[in-house]
């Protein structure tokens, strides 16, 4: 009896919640829509439908002031981005250490759709009233075996893109999705153009026309303003070898152990993507025995992380141990508070790297850190992240493994969860990838023989 009393309200809800879901247009009804919405661009209703199958935006964010719409000077339409990024005043010498990023970046929307578009938004029509318009227009065009719905017509573009190499972020920056639905977008800094080509053909095929829309010769890069070059990152290890070669040359222990540790760290958190924390990489045995795996805590318990090194990261973890092992020793007679902290480091007692100065021998702080750097490194403390999301992304990395390496990922979203679909895999190919661009990078590996030599 239940079953029969609740059968049909069963069936009409599941009816509304499947077309609810992003579920793919056929290619036959895109084209269909796409052909009427073409020739009806002079109507405000088809020219929002329109403009959502190119942008794959929500009509809601077509219509917000908080997105800027120019027409360039054929008429096409330049849409603009919800993506801001943090304005930083970079030294002149450090200017071409940096990815440049250009203040804005847009899509481009076909000249008949974006000059009705401009017209639209300058009427400022009520939302509810076009919202309702455009449902009734797509349930008439819909076809008898499925329903049109607005949120299946943002969705195509995530679907179709993939037929022109657009990959999810791409696809994020086109729609305009909050940055705060995947964090890798604040770090990454990328090119425009490429984006740009790959979206005028996806254009050209929703327009079924033979010709890209046209493109203007603008080539440039958004995103991240603290991502670092190549050149960037020589020259930030430079200094700091710099730093450590005179304290070899004038055999200074302490500044012998202040700059190693520096530069053990900064090459650790460039392989780890480690945040910025108070006592970073807690003790030494966050390590495994073996340097293989890293427990990583660097936000929170939330932030708990196991990170695979490879075999970069074991040698760098090992050299280190043996320079504090060897120091230890030579300054036993000299020194022997700090070599006792020393040994403490080495029993996994105390803090894994720490500050010396005078008698002081304390855990590493952000505020040393910066302290220590000043003006000749002016990085922010996470630039190894927004460098290597950077080089990650735009080397196609999967941007869900490289949130899981990064920390991004939720507890039930990490591989060691049995409700995650995640695998501990997808951390071993970030931890190539990485070490490759480090390669690439020249980045140098200082070993223990050539500190005391």
């Amino acid at each position: 009896m239940t079953k029969k009393r609740y059968g049909v309200e069963h069936a009409r809800r599941n009816i509304k919640k499947l077309t609810s879901q992003p579920t793919r247009i056929d290619e036959d009804s895109i084209r269909s829509v796409a052909r009427y919405f073409v020739a009806n661009a002079h109507n405000s209703l088809a020219c929002m439908g329109m403009c959502i199958l190119l942008s794959g935006r929500s009509l809601q964010l077509l219509l917000s002031d908080t997105v800027h719409l120019r027409l360039d000077p054929t008429g096409n339409g330049l849409l603009g981005s919800t993506w801001l990024f943090q304005s930083t005043v970079v030294p002149l010498g450090w200017r071409d250490s940096f990815h440049h990023s250009s203040k804005n970046a847009f899509i481009i929307i076909p000249a008949p759709f974006a000059r009705q578009l401009e017209e639209i938004r300058d009427s400022r029509p009520a939302f509810a009233e076009i919202e309702k318009g455009l449902k009734q227009l797509l349930s008439e065009l819909s076809p008898p075996h499925e329903k049109i719905t607005l949120r299946r017509l943002e969705n195509v573009i995530r679907f179709e893109g993939k037929r022109f190499d657009l990959n999810s972020f791409e696809m994020d920056f086109i729609q305009s999705t909050d940055k705060d639905v995947h964090m890798q977008h604040y770090y990454v800094n990328f090119q425009t153009k490429s984006i740009r080509e790959k979206h005028a053909k996806y254009v050209a095929w929703i327009c079924q026309t033979p010709e890209k829309v046209g493109l203007l010769e603008v080539s440039g890069r958004f995103g991240s303003k603290w991502a670092l070059n190549a050149k960037g990152v020589k020259k930030a290890f430079s200094f700091i070898t710099e730093q450590l070669e005179d304290s070899i040359e004038f055999n200074r222990p302490q500044a012998l152990f202040t700059w190693y540790s520096a530069y053990i760290l900064q090459l650790l958190q460039l392989l780890t993507l480690h945040r910025p924390c108070e006592s970073p990489f807690k003790k030494l045995d966050r390590f495994t025995d073996d340097y293989e795996y890293l427990q990583i805590t660097d936000k929170g318990p939330s932030s708990t992380r196991i990170i695979p090194l490879g075999k970069l990261g074991k040698t760098v973890v090992s050299e280190y141990v043996q320079f504090l092992t060897l120091l230890a020793s030579k300054i036993a007679l000299r020194s022997p508070e700090i070599a006792e902290g020393i040994q403490a480091i080495l029993r996994s007692k105390k803090p894994l790297f720490h500050s010396w100065r005078g008698k002081d021998f304390s855990p590493v702080t952000e505020s040393y850190l910066k302290n220590l750097f000043r003006d000749d490194l002016p990085l922010p403390l996470n630039w190894h992240r927004h460098t290597l999301a950077t080089e990650l992304v735009n080397r196609g990395v999967c941007r869900h493994k490289i949130a899981a390496y990064m920390g991004h990922h939720r507890p039930l979203e990490h591989s060691f969860s049995r409700f995650s679909c995640a695998s501990f895999e997808w951390l071993y190919e970030v931890r190539d990838e990485i070490e490759m661009v480090v390669h690439e990078f020249s980045v140098p590996l200082i070993r223990v023989n050539q500190v005391f030599q």
